[in-house]
């Protein structure tokens, strides 16, 4: 599909539109309704919505400084072969250019296939419309259409799961496991108080057993491990047995 002038779109823009799905995204007043509108003049001939309007409406449709817009559509047949893309010009009073559509067509796709912007805007009015604290009629039938009811269901089932403080009502155990949750962090700090604690005295005690052996004449690099003992014990023993010795001789 290819777009000139029209409308809030400046310049020629080309649009795939071959998906199964296509969406357009864009802050208000960028083209998207007019991207719109231009599929349906390129496919009917026409704007339904806004000839209802005004029967001038042609004339406000070129981008504001140019006389006419062009629309270019190209769609495939049934056999999935692309037809040659149909020129549609539009300016002043007239358009000009056979629209892509046969008119059973295009009367096929203006009612039954296309939702013009101000139709779907009365169609939400009505849907969010209400008597009362009733559900209006076509609210019940787009609900029950599209499984809202489900879904509205669903939600309100896991409403209490979004926040920890509704959560805490769903479980029996859960302020158990708080509690018990509160008491292990006490008591981890108090250990890690304890622990922090008896390294420093330990450390202190190296120091005093290196100091000492010094001055016994005795020097050993304590690792820090279990072994200390053992090292102690052994330069202990190598110095009485020094000791035993001398006084032999």
């Amino acid at each position: 599909m290819l777009i000139s002038n029209f409308r809030r779109i400046k310049g020629s823009w080309g649009i795939l539109l071959d998906a199964p799905i296509v969406l357009i995204h864009g802050a208000n007043g960028s083209g998207k309704t007019s991207i719109l509108s231009a599929i349906e003049l390129g496919l009917t001939g026409e704007i339904r919505a806004m000839h209802r309007q005004d029967d001038r409406y042609t004339a406000h449709l070129p981008h504001r400084g140019s006389s006419f817009a062009t629309i270019e559509v190209d769609i495939a047949g049934d056999d999935g072969r692309a037809h040659l893309p149909t020129r549609t010009t539009v300016g002043g009073d007239e358009v000009r250019g056979a629209p892509t559509l046969d008119p059973e067509t295009a009367q096929f796709f203006a009612e039954r296939s296309y939702l013009d912007q101000a139709s779907l805007g009365q169609l939400l009015d009505l849907y969010q419309y209400t008597e009362g604290n009733q559900e209006s009629a076509l609210a019940r039938f787009v609900s029950e259409l599209l499984g809202l009811d489900q879904l509205d269901a669903l939600r309100s089932g896991l409403h209490d799961a979004t926040d920890i403080r509704r959560l805490r009502n769903l479980s029996d155990h859960y302020a158990d496991a708080e509690s018990e949750v509160k008491q292990s962090t006490a008591v981890i700090e108090i250990t890690s108080g304890e622990l922090s604690r008896a390294e420093g005295e330990l450390a202190e005690i190296r120091e005093r057993l290196v100091a000492v052996l010094a001055s016994l004449g005795l020097s050993a690099a304590l690792p820090g491990s279990e072994g200390d003992l053992e090292e102690i014990e052994s330069l202990l023993t190598e110095g009485d047995q020094a000791g035993a010795l001398a006084a032999s001789e």
